[in-house]
């Protein structure tokens, strides 16, 4: 029988995550292109929605399980978790490899002198046919060449005994052998395997260093915050900004001239080392505006409140992957699942929610982190009002991408919670064991807390070089 509430329950969820992503885009997005961009602001909203999707299907699919000792859960009311699985990450694919790039090319292929629908959609179309020929062709070759899955099962072997069937002598297994069985999976299973794989590269740096740096950057942001400022004071803040903005304008001036005279690698690590110096200007300025505000000691209380909340998550996460994930000792965040889900079912999917989004919100912290410290990756900071949308959609098919790799993740380490789910079965029968990738990603999950603590040492020892002094001052 159909579990109406259920439906009621995903029906108010969708609507939460789209009010949510609406919200995000008003938030973020940059001045100039508030009324206008609207098919690019389209594509972020269903990216993130698309996403935030993914996530939640596990929980939901784990309540809409079917049981497999009743012979009436093979009913055809049941809720098709299959095909919702098969929509949601196809779906995927599609904007990960078509139609955010299609837009990014699209959107930055605008010329405000020179305005024509032609001159932005003629260059789109032909770079994203090319990627996706590539796609393709990457694709197709792997899955006829490698994708197959060998599912491991034991073989039991006897010789043959001429004695009656219930003769109590009988041995019907004299030996048994574990053996695999060779088995083609389909095109679907191999490009969720493939994106998943490329998602844990991403997952692995950016995860890694995001589990160690929220944490530590709401710590270090509440004991380094700046004691409460009068309006007078950030008054006369805001004229040494400026000043500091003039000296920065020239100095990038400079920079401009000696980059069309010279342009090499000395001159790209000025420009990187000047992209970090009007960030951190920008970063103290808001610090100090924000030491201004009326509730300005509530808010420094609530980021230590986060902090420590952080702290506890990445702590809990290294924790359960080496209990459980490395040691098999004990089933640890499982056990809590799963008796959150029988003493009401509803605290089970927070908490899986909860750890789940939060190995999202590291991947954007360590992008943020990663890509401002090293030369060779451009810089896409979502910074509030100031977004623009190719940065959002950078930042979003990042998160699309790293979404499939964290249900890929959460399956792994959650498998006893989400056993007997269309998930399940996708990700930790057919993923878990392609030959390749399949044993790669298994074994990445223990790579994954040993950079988390490498991280910790970067992070800490490692802090972005202050940049105090005005840029005006140098000559």
């Amino acid at each position: 029988m159909l579990n109406w509430w259920l439906v009621v329950v995903a029906v108010i969820v969708a609507l939460l995550i789209l009010g949510v992503s609406v919200y995000f885009i008003i938030l973020f997005t940059a001045d100039v292109d508030k009324g206008k961009a609207w098919f690019p602001k389209l594509v972020v909203l269903c990216g993130l929605f698309l996403s935030a999707a993914i996530i939640l299907l596990i929980p939901f699919d784990v309540a809409a399980r079917r049981d497999v000792t009743s012979v009436k859960s093979f009913s055809a009311d049941e809720i098709d978790t299959q095909t919702l699985w098969q929509v949601a990450l196809w779906s995927a694919a599609v904007f990960i490899i078509v139609i955010i790039p299609f837009t990014t090319f699209y959107y930055e292929g605008y010329d405000p002198d020179h305005q024509s629908f032609t001159q932005q959609l003629g260059p789109a179309i032909l770079y994203t046919f090319l990627l996706l020929v590539v796609a393709i062709v990457l694709l197709v070759l792997l899955w006829f060449t490698v994708g197959f899955a060998d599912l491991p099962f034991i073989a039991y072997s006897t010789a043959e005994q001429y004695r009656w069937v219930f003769d109590p002598n009988v041995l019907y297994v004299q030996s048994r052998t574990l053996s695999t069985l060779p088995f083609q999976v389909s095109f679907f299973v191999y490009v969720v395997a493939l994106l998943a794989f490329f998602g844990w590269l991403m997952f692995l740096v950016f995860g890694s260093v995001g589990l160690a740096a929220l944490p530590y950057d709401y710590f270090h942001a509440h004991l380094t915050r700046p004691p409460p400022i009068s309006d007078g004071e950030f008054e006369g803040i805001k004229a040494e900004t400026a000043s500091r903005a003039e000296g920065l304008l020239r100095e990038c001036d400079k920079l401009h001239k000696e980059q069309l005279s010279r342009n090499n690698m000395a001159v790209r690590r000025k420009i990187d080392a000047l992209k970090i110096e009007v960030y951190d200007m920008l970063d103290e300025y808001e610090r100090q505006k924000g030491a201004a505000h009326p509730l300005y000691v509530f808010w420094t209380v609530v980021n230590g409140g986060v902090g420590v909340m952080c702290f506890i998550l990445s702590m809990l996460w290294i924790l359960h992957i080496l209990i459980y994930g490395a040691i098999k000792h004990n089933e640890f965040l499982n056990t809590m699942l799963i008796a959150l889900d029988d003493a009401f079912p509803l605290l089970g999917v927070i908490a899986f929610c909860i750890f789940a989004f939060y190995l999202l919100f590291c991947c954007v912290k360590g992008c943020l982190k990663v890509g401002v410290r090293v030369a060779c990756v451009t810089i896409h900071p979502l910074k509030v009002g100031d977004t623009l949308m190719n940065a959002m959609l950078f930042n979003v098919g990042m998160i699309l991408l790293i979404s499939i790799t964290v249900a890929h993740f959460t399956a792994t380490t959650f498998d006893k919670y989400i056993a007997g789910s269309t998930i399940d079965t996708l990700l930790n029968v057919f993923v878990r064991y392609l030959r390749g990738i399949g044993i790669a990603m298994y074994y990445f999950q223990f790579i994954f807390p040993i950079l988390a603590v490498l991280s910790v040492t970067w992070v800490v020892c490692c802090p972005r070089k202050a940049t105090d002094k005005p840029a005006a001052d140098t000559k």
